[in-house]
């Protein structure tokens, strides 16, 4: 556990630690920025990588992934792409105090950029929790967390064609979102080359209907799918 004297020196205004009760890890969250949800341990948990893997989290926000992926893998070496300042500062604060830095960068850029910055088809893995609304939805939060709720900074496709440019040939592109967007985001996947391999209903408490969807697609992958249900007490 972190010591107040730590705390002090890595915690800004509004910010504390929060235990992820695995292995001793814990990150920074901010009362005025937004906040992962459960969905990102889900997607964290459903990621399959290999030994020695590069992963690279769009859209990291706070490094919930990113971290979460780092203990639960052996991946090689993970990167988180952010493009909000001070979700990156936090996240890469987050990273040195779990003393993850040799494995774990966060690079606070456009997702649209990525490729140009980290290589194209540099990553066996793309991982992400995109926003699950539309621009056009009316939010009431601020522009840091409306940011990283509807796409007001970054689209689905734009989502789904960065991820097509860092894929090598063969590698997976995993990704969560309401089921209500489904059938947008098979489509838009499948439209860049990434063809959906597995689809995992998200079945929540007991609700009969599956609320999100978390989908693991290939690049340059054969047509095929299997779809699976998870149920989340």
């Amino acid at each position: 556990m972190p010591n107040e004297q730590i705390n002090n020196t890595l915690l800004l205004e509004g910010e504390k630690f929060e235990d992820l009760q695995l292995d001793g890890l814990q990150i920074i969250q901010s009362d005025k920025l937004y906040r992962f949800t459960s969905d990102s341990v889900l997607l964290a948990n459903y990621v399959k990588v290999k030994n020695g893997d590069t992963v690279i989290d769009l859209g990291t926000g706070s490094g919930i992934i990113a971290i979460l992926v780092s203990k639960k893998t052996d991946a090689g070496k993970i990167v988180g792409v952010e493009i909000q300042t001070e979700l990156a500062d936090m996240a890469t604060r987050s990273v040195s105090f779990n003393k993850l830095d040799d494995k774990v960068k966060i690079k606070n850029i456009d997702l649209r950029d990525a490729y140009k910055v980290l290589g194209n088809e540099s990553a066996d893995i793309v991982v992400c929790n995109p926003p699950y609304e539309k621009s056009n939805q009316q939010l009431g939060e601020n522009a840091n967390i409306a940011g990283c709720n509807a796409e007001l900074l970054a689209t689905l496709e734009d989502f789904a064609k960065s991820a097509k440019q860092l894929l090598k040939y063969s590698g997976k592109f995993y990704l969560i979102i309401k089921a209500k967007r489904m059938s947008e985001t098979l489509c838009t996947l499948s439209k860049h080359g990434l063809e959906p391999k597995v689809i995992t209903l998200v079945v929540r408490d007991k609700n009969e209907e599956a609320d999100t969807v978390m989908i693991e697609a290939k690049k340059g992958g054969s047509t095929g799918v299997k779809v699976t249900i998870q149920k989340e007490n």
